[in-house]
Parts: structure tokens; sequence; C-alpha cells
């Protein structure tokens, strides 16, 4: 999973992301690829809610970004 996140970050280093974004980015990762009866948006929407919860201000944002990537790719 950590190469799907990896793949679909743009200007970012791996080894900054936040742990608690990074753990919204695993899980939410996780969902997008192998559980297919839970709709992506439904997976990427919960993971934004979570990010404004609990990450910084502008997690939700870069977590979108991340997951909406790996969600398009996944669904060609």
């Amino acid at each position: 999973m950590d190469k799907s996140i990896k793949d679909h970050l743009k200007n970012w280093d791996f080894d900054r992301i936040g742990r608690v974004d990074l753990a919204i980015l695993r899980i939410s990762t996780f969902g997008l690829l192998f559980l297919s009866d839970v709709p992506p948006k439904v997976t990427i929407d919960e993971a934004i809610d979570i990010a404004k919860k609990f990450g910084s201000t502008e997690s939700y944002r870069f977590i979108n970004g991340v997951l909406d990537g790996i969600n398009k790719e996944t669904r060609i």
C-alpha cells in the first residue's frame, strides 16, 4: 500500500507525511484497493472527515488528492 501512496505524491516526500495522515492514507488505500463492497466515494469521504478531525488544517486536502489519484488509477 505504501507504494501506491508514494506513486501519487506530488512534490512531497513520503518521509515527511505526518503519522496521523499516513495512518489515514494507509487505511483508506487498503479500502480502495481491497474492499470492493465499499464505494470509493465513501472511503474517500470518511478519510477526509477523519483528517479534518484529527489532522492538521490542510491534511484533508492532501489526503483527498492522494486518494483521488489512487482511486482513478485502480478504476481504469
